[in-house]
Parts: C-alpha cells; sequence; structure tokens
C-alpha cells in the first residue's frame, strides 16, 4: 500500500519488479488513496485471478484494489487493513479475503497468517526504505507503546528544465484545477455544439444535466447507428463523447464507421471515449483505435470540463468564475432518501454535479426497476449471456451515479462472471443484487411522488 501521488517508474520500478519475479507468492502494490489504483502486481498475481498476462488481469479488476477483492468483502478488509496500520498490533498486517477469478470462479486468498504477515511486514519495509534510498530519502518510524507506529518520508524535487513553459492564469487554474462545490461553471460555450453517445438513458441525463451550466448545445444519440444517422446530419459537431460498450456496435466500431462514411469531417472533430473500466494502458488502446482521448465513467465534471476547454475551438469558450460552493445542498434533499441503507446522497450528489439533477437521476432510476430487475432475472434463468451482461454492466453505472455502491459492485462482479460463462457463480450472486435493487423502488417512487407534488 501507497499513501500518495508517486508513481513507480525508473529505478524504483526496477527495484520492484526484481523483487516481484523473484518473490514465490503474489506481490502487488496500491495506492492507499482513492480509487485505491495498483500501480505493480507480479505474474503470481495474474495466474491467481486465473489471467493469462497484464491486459486480462486489468480488464478483470479495472486495475484497482477494490476490483481485486470480492464485493461482499471490500468494506470489511478496508476496515481492518485501516485499524492494523493505525493499530500496528504486533507488526501482523494480514487479512483473508475472497476473490472472483476470470472464470467466475469464487476463491479465498489464505496462507499461514502469522509467518506469512510477519515475513511480508518485514519485507514491505526492506522494499520501501531501498526505494526511498534511491530517491535520496529515508523512511522515518514514531512509535508509542501500546498504540502503534507511524511512517514518514519526505521526497525532494528539482526543476530539471528553466525553460518557460506558459504564463500563470489565476482564472484558469481555478476553474481547470480544481472544482469548488456542485455548481462550478468552468467555462461557457454557448455556441459549441457537442454530441454524447451512450446506450443508457441515464447516463445521457446525467452528462446532460452537469453540462447545462455551460450553455453548450449537446445532441444525444442512444446507440452507435443513431450516431452515425446525427453525425452524417448538416449540423456540425465541435467535439463527441463516444460509449465504449454499446450492444450491436461498439464504441470503437462506431469509430470506425464515422471514419468510413465521413473521413473529412470525422478528423476534424475530437472524438473522445467513454469507458466504464479506464484503467492504465486503457489510454493508449483508445488512441491507437483513433480517439483523440477518454474519460472514466460515471462522468467526473471538473475532468469533463478541462477536456472540453482542452478540445473545443479557443473562440467558442470563455472561461468564468466559480459561483459560490452549494454548501447546504443536502437540506434540499429529501430526508427520507437518508434513510436508506444502499444509497449514500453525498456521492450521488458529487456524481451529479448538484441536488436538483441528482434527484432527476434519481426518478429516473426508479422509474427502470421494475422492467430491469425482471429482464436481469430472465436473462440469467434463460443463460442469455449478452443480454446478461449488458444488463448488469448498465445498472453497474447507473447505481453508482445515484449513490448506490454496493448494488454497483454486485452489477460489475455480475458482469464478469458473465462473460466468463460462470452460471454458477451468476445464479448465486443475481438473487442478491435483486433483493437490494428490487428494495428500492417503492421507497424511490415516494420519494419522488412527493417531490412532484412539492415542485
Amino acid at each position: 500500500m501507497f499513501n500518495g501521488n508517486y508513481e513507480l517508474n525508473g529505478e524504483a520500478l526496477k527495484v520492484v519488479e526484481e523483487i516481484g519475479r523473484n518473490m514465490p507468492g503474489g506481490f502487488f502494490i496500491y495506492k492507499a488513496m482513492p480509487p485505491e489504483e495498483l500501480l505493480y502486481a507480479n505474474q503470481a498475481v495474474y495466474t491467481m485471478f486465473g489471467c493469462r498476462d497484464l491486459e486480462e488481469f486489468k480488464e478483470l479488476t479495472g486495475y484497482t484494489f477494490r476490483g481485486m477483492l470480492h464485493p461482499d468483502d471490500y468494506e470489511q478488509i478496508s476496515s481492518s487493513i485501516v485499524e492494523q496500520i493505525e493499530q500496528n498490533d504486533d507488526n501482523i498486517d494480514y487479512v483473508e479475503y475472497r476473490i472472483i477469478r476470470k472464470d467466475g470462479s469464487v476463491r479465498w486468498v489464505d496462507e499461514d497468517a502469522e509467518k506469512a504477515s510477519r515475513a511480508k511486514t518485514q519485507l514491505g519495509l526492506a522494499i520501501s526504505s531501498r526505494m526511498l534510498a534511491l530517491m535520496n530519502s529515508s523512511l522515518k518510524v514514531k512509535s508509542e507503546y501500546e498504540r502503534g507506529s507511524e511512517f514518514s518520508f519526505v521526497i525532494g524535487q528539482k526543476i530539471v528544465d528553466q525553460t518557460e513553459i506558459g504564463k500563470f492564469d489565476p482564472l484558469t487554474a481555478a476553474n481547470v484545477g480544481t472544482r469548488q462545490g456542485n455548481q462550478t461553471l468552468s467555462f461557457t460555450a454557448p455556441n459549441a455544439r457537442v454530441m454524447i453517445v451512450d446506450d443508457t438513458p441515464l447516463n445521457l441525463q446525467v452528462v446532460v444535466g452537469l453540462l447545462k451550466r455551460t450553455e453548450i448545445q449537446i445532441d444525444t444519440a442512444a446507440s452507435g447507428y443513431e450516431c452515425l444517422q446525427l453525425f452524417g446530419s448538416d449540423r456540425h459537431y465541435d467535439m463527441l463523447f463516444l460509449d465504449y460498450r454499446m450492444p450491436d456496435m461498439d464504441g470503437i466500431e462506431t469509430l470506425k464507421k464515422l471514419y468510413e462514411l465521413y473521413p473529412d469531417k470525422a478528423k476534424k472533430t475530437p472524438m473522445v471515449c467513454l469507458t466504464a473500466s479506464a484503467v492504465t494502458g486503457d489510454r493508449e488502446k483508445m488512441l491507437n483505435a483513433g480517439f483523440d482521448d477518454y474519460l472514466s465513467k460515471p462522468v467526473n465534471i471538473t475532468k469533463m470540463e478541462g477536456m472540453m476547454i482542452k478540445y473545443l475551438p479557443e473562440e467558442k469558450v470563455t472561461l468564468v468564475r466559480p459561483d459560490e460552493p452549494e454548501s447546504e445542498y443536502m437540506g434540499i434533499l429529501p430526508p427520507e432518501i437518508f434513510k436508506l441503507d444502499e444509497i449514500d446522497p453525498a456521492v450521488g450528489v458529487e456524481y451529479c454535479g448538484g441536488a436538483e439533477d441528482y434527484m432527476d437521476a434519481v426518478a429516473v432510476f426508479s422509474m427502470s426497476i421494475a422492467q430491469k430487475s425482471a429482464d436481469i432475472e430472465t436473462s440469467c434463468r434463460d443463460k442469455d449471456l449478452p443480454t446478461f451482461i449488458n444488463l448488469v454492466h448498465s445498472l453497474k453505472s447507473t447505481s453508482r451515479i445515484i449513490g448506490a455502491t454496493g448494488i454497483s459492485e454486485l452489477a460489475f462482479a455480475l458482469e464478469q462472471a458473465g462473460k466468463a460463462g460462470n452460471t454458477a457463480v451468476m445464479n448465486e450472486l443475481t438473487p442478491k443484487l435483486l433483493a437490494k435493487y428490487r428494495k428500492l423502488q417503492q421507497p424511490l417512487e415516494g420519494i419522488v411522488d412527493v417531490r412532484d407534488e412539492t415542485h
């Protein structure tokens, strides 16, 4: 675990790779800060998950620590790790957890706890010390009896090139570099037009809501075919956001068709891929396919606005100062929504960009529960894997948008099981997913009805 923004490269990476190759068991390093991105994993870890290489492992886990764990175990394991770090009880940093392999099978990761944990702790300190030495730093320890130990270090940075790279613009830095509350406006572009393509209506609604305050003109398409029709019209698009995973024609296939049918227009239009599995290496994959860039889903408004400032015509973009933060947004939400165990409204509001847009997303989500849950149940029973995979993939995204992360994680696990053709895991986890999903229908419909009556 690594708590910071440092990337493994150069000599430090060589040290880690050398240790990883010679280690008999699984060895990985990840950032302790969300989204807990993995920095390194050795071949033994790929094998443990039933993957042939790094790319398969990234696809399976999203290349995050959270993606490595069984969704039912994540909260418990995270709490255990934090507790052990804080208490440092006799240096035993050991946890047992389940994983879902590429073939969909569930496996416990366990070893001789005390022996393995002591060895890993000692080795971890040796690795850390050697890596820090390569960066002209050292590990400092502060210990308190029966309370634990704190480890810290300082890494110095130096200027390698005095060449001026640009002038500092406080306005740009304030708007592009940070997000100050849910009402942030980094720019307006009323004369620009973009197209957003996604087969999930809720995703389209949320993104349109997030961009509403930019005054930009937005066209939406629910499929690759609809995208081709709109793009082939006489409308000019300054930018196009294209979902990667869609039924019938995915994002890469749609992109190829755009270049094939409208080569001149496509070459002049920045194309950005929207993907729910944006991990290390995906950017190169998308760029090689012809995209100019990519964004992970659910969309982060700060990153999306920054990308639009980068690619939209400069003359159509006006930078503006952000509004005051919507510090009391929680008071706008119906109090009943805070009583639902499966939903964290704070997460949902963050994704949607504001309380009003969040409640609009909740309304759309609640209306689809009955039909989508029935479709998931039917496709699982009939072993209709393509339909099942698309349904749970969509639910993974939409449930995360409203803050239902537990449902999103179960949907992700089922998506992986469906891809692996593991009907046993599908049959085990689908009832759990549907129970949580359907439990939200009645209370959410009631909340939405009350909101509609008061508006």
